[in-house]
């Protein structure tokens, strides 16, 4: 299957919009607004009525998806770490991939750690709150729903490994519409070091931000051409984002308190 050479364009896709219902009690659904085939979705949600992590078979719901579509888990840990999990949809219902994927994507513009990936088998694997998805959709004019129960999000922290070079795939827990500043006085980056990296999607190619040193403090910045810096970068709601480590260390914990 070449389904990892789709990624070759993901950083470049556009942005994600998002509105959301929520209950403090009960339950949540987002809705992601995405007119392109591949979108990073971020995971604000617990599992409906466990509280535990979602199953990622239920948490993407088939309304307007289309048999073929596919979802994928990057996975940071364990045995299959910087490998892929996958999923296709089959009859609406989201089945774990039945096949491995021979694509090199060394040659593209995504981490390094691509270079390796395989998409494995985990019917029933499970992802947590401040977590993200990739979604490969085929009709780009559905919007894509996301479910599970509410949890406040100020109680969420999400915490990054902290090897060398290692990528990330996360989402700060923002159910808010609003896109999430990087350098917001609401999110916290602790152990974050200078030299670390957040990938983007831009509209045209992957905006890349780097913790940088600067004369107010650490701040995660882009050198324009100009040579002034840019530091106005924002995970867009309902979206997510590529993190990737500089040298080894403590993991970072990335916390955001509404």
């Amino acid at each position: 299957m070449k389904s990892i050479a789709l990624f070759a364009s993901l950083m470049a896709a556009g942005a994600a919009v998002a509105s959301s219902v929520s209950s403090t009690a009960t339950f949540g659904v987002l809705k992601v607004s995405s007119d392109k085939a591949q979108t990073i979705i971020s995971v604000p949600w617990v599992a409906a009525g466990s509280g535990n992590d979602v199953m990622v078979k239920d948490f993407v719901k088939t309304t307007g998806m289309t048999d073929g579509d596919q979802l994928y888990l990057y996975n940071t840990t364990g045995v299959n770490a910087g490998k892929f999990t996958g999923w296709v949809l089959d009859n609406d219902a989201w089945v774990a991939a039945k096949v491995v994927s021979d694509e090199n994507p060394s040659t593209v513009d995504t981490p390094a750690d691509f270079a390796s990936t395989q998409v494995v088998r985990d019917e029933n694997a499970t992802i947590a709150q401040g977590s993200a998805l990739i979604i490969v959709r085929q009709n780009t004019n559905a919007d894509i729903y996301l479910y599970g129960q509410y949890r406040n999000a100020s109680s969420v922290s999400y915490t990054i490994n902290r090897a060398a070079g290692r990528t990330t795939l996360f989402a700060p827990v923002n159910t808010s519409g609003a896109a999430l500043a990087l350098n917001d006085s609401h999110i916290a980056w602790n152990n974050a070091v200078v030299g670390d990296q957040i990938k983007l999607q831009g509209t045209v190619i992957p905006l890349v931000y780097t913790y940088t040193a600067m004369d107010n403090g650490n701040k995660w910045a882009r050198k324009l051409s100009n040579g002034e810096y840019d530091t106005n970068g924002a995970i867009r709601a309902g979206q997510g984002a590529w993190y990737i480590t500089n040298v080894a260390g403590s993991d970072v914990t990335v916390t955001y308190t509404p």
